[in-house]
């Protein structure tokens, strides 16, 4: 604290009737706060000091360094506010954690992380994509009608087994037609429908 007014590096500052020292604005016709007219002068190097800053930036929610020097000024005056202030917030350790830097990682650990990335995604392209993009090609034999009469399920011939396969899932490497009449077979399109065993059964699918 200060020892005397005469300590203090302000002129205009005073001690009121409870010897509460402080500073004397040009605010003084204005009907107004007391504190705000006639604000209380602080230190910057005291405890009392830090636990009242630390007190209004918990009270507004952890509030930075703009906002606290606008509410402290309106009661108190703190010699070397915005540096006292600033280091009383880079202390907290709330808003350390929410301003801090992710943490760097070893670059050694990274190449290796990296590099059993691009072996895995080579295998996989290697392995597994080429089964995927590999074409069964089968013959159509039969044609399935429903209860209801119409050809949804077709039996097709592989290479080594026949499946039953839904006419949806069956995508026609070639289909002739043979006249400009086409007539629609359960929503697939053929010359007519009495050609429409031939032309399936005809046709290699996969």
């Amino acid at each position: 604290m200060f020892p005397n007014l005469s300590s203090i590096p302000l002129v205009n500052a005073f001690k009121d009737n409870e010897g509460v020292i402080r500073i004397k604005t040009k605010l003084t016709e204005r009907k107004d706060d007391p504190n705000f007219i006639a604000p209380i002068l602080l230190p910057s190097n005291c405890i009392l000091t830090t636990r009242l800053i630390e007190y209004y930036h918990h009270k507004h929610c952890h509030a930075g360094v703009q906002i606290l020097l606008s509410i402290l000024r309106g009661k108190f005056w703190i010699l070397k506010s915005r540096k006292t202030v600033r280091d009383v917030v880079r202390r907290c350790v709330r808003c350390r954690r929410y301003s801090s830097k992710s943490p760097v990682s070893d670059p050694k650990r990274i190449r290796y992380r990296r590099k059993l990335i691009e072996d895995f995604r080579s295998r996989f392209r290697k392995e597994y994509l080429g089964q995927l993009r590999q074409k069964l090609p089968g013959k159509v034999i039969g044609l399935l009608p429903g209860r209801d009469g119409k050809v949804r399920t077709l039996k097709i011939r592989c290479k080594n087994s026949e499946i039953i396969r839904p006419i949806q899932r069956v995508y026609p490497l070639e289909v002739p037609i043979e006249s400009n009449e086409n007539v629609k077979f359960d929503g697939v399109a053929a010359s007519s429908s009495s050609k429409v065993n031939d032309i399936i059964t005809h046709n290699e699918v996969t």
